[in-house]
């Protein structure tokens, strides 16, 4: 894929990749990673928060699961539209996905 042709998702979803990779090297990064209780989980990240890669890379995560949750939002929508509308639309709802 052409740089030209990312899109924001792809390049912040390049860039969480990178920093993942890094942080990985650090023992508590990946002893958080391991951990199920919410709880702990919680308290690590408290203290990793003072990493500023960690904070990016949290920040990162956050975006690119909420950009994913709209994405999936939007075409469900797109879906039962289509299946609620009448014969003969559905050339009208393709236009509307390809926008």
């Amino acid at each position: 894929m052409n740089v030209s042709e990312e899109t924001p998702l792809d390049r912040a979803q390049a860039k969480h990749e990178q920093i993942e990779r890094e942080l990985r090297k650090c023992p508590d990064f990946q002893l958080y990673l391991l951990t199920k209780s919410r709880k702990e989980r919680a308290r690590m990240r408290r203290l990793l928060m003072e990493i500023p890669n960690f904070r990016l890379w949290r920040a990162l995560s956050t975006s690119i699961e909420r950009e994913r949750r709209s994405r999936q939002r939007a075409t469900a929508k797109v879906c039962v539209a289509a299946r609620d509308e009448p014969p003969g639309t559905s050339r009208q709802i393709e236009q509307l996905q390809s926008d």
